[in-house]
């Protein structure tokens, strides 16, 4: 269960409502994109002309243009929700191209503009390296909401996407005194086994330290024992992190 006020489109990504979510673009639904604290990102719809029309002079369907630009990205979460709500239909339908055609710039010569000034539009809006207010990323949500399926898919079309990258954002601390919480770290210390193997397959360090100075190692030795249950699941952490430690050629003993 999300405990936090949703949009109307929040609601359908939540529910992985692709249809509605797209319905909902389809008719510029001016609730769509909203702040965290409830108000419209006027920004967004403002100013925006095409072919000497603005955007208020649109008959509906209306499509949006938005730019990354001119928006606060912590403000963005419909992947959050998406990520936290196991929604994986959502999680494709706004990191794979699937708002695309809802995406509208003027002609050849505007479009190559925009790219310059690199305002992107509706299609690329979303990303795995956006950050709410607490540092997190849609990672976090789906390990701490317990979406192993979500956050593998996360996983799987950010290294396409990311590339390299993937790795430097399962691995940056942030620079004081604004760290961020290591997803590898966040997995360990609730317990989520499959997702601390998924994020080991996908290049999150075992040598990476929080901003305690702490190895997930560290984390993993700290788990608590009250029972049969969490005494599996702290076992099965320890191997999968101690086996990612010699497969880097890091013993045990080397580990601090």
């Amino acid at each position: 269960q999300l405990h936090m006020q949703l949009t109307v489109f929040e609601a359908a990504i939540a529910a992985d409502d692709v249809r509605m979510a797209e319905l909902l673009l389809a008719k510029g639904a001016q609730d769509c994109l909203r702040g965290e604290d409830g108000q419209e990102l006027e920004a967004l719809y403002t100013g925006l002309e095409v072919a000497g029309e603005k955007r208020e002079d649109w008959a509906l369907p209306r499509r949006l243009v938005l730019s990354r630009k001119a928006v606060r990205r912590e403000r963005l979460r419909g992947l959050h929700v998406a990520a936290a709500a196991g929604a994986e239909r959502s999680i494709e339908f706004l990191l794979d191209g699937g708002l695309d055609s809802f995406a509208m710039v003027g002609d050849a010569g505007e479009e190559e503009e925009a790219k310059k000034e690199e305002e992107l539009v509706l299609g690329s809006l979303f990303s795995l390296e956006d950050r709410d207010a607490q540092g997190q990323t849609p990672l976090h949500y789906a390990i701490h909401h317990d979406q192993i399926p979500a956050l593998q898919k996360l996983l799987s079309i950010g290294s396409v996407q990311l590339k390299d990258r993937l790795a430097s954002l399962l691995n940056y601390r942030g620079v004081k005194p604004k760290f961020y919480p290591l997803p590898l770290h966040m997995a360990v210390s609730l317990g989520r086994v499959e997702g601390v193997r998924a994020l080991l397959q996908h290049r999150a360090s075992v040598m990476a330290e929080d901003s305690r100075s702490q190895l997930a190692l560290h984390v993993a030795a700290a788990l608590a024992e009250s029972g049969e249950e969490p005494r599996i699941a702290k076992a099965a952490v320890l191997e999968a992190l101690l086996d990612a430690a010699g497969a880097a050629g890091r013993p045990p003993g080397l580990l601090g």
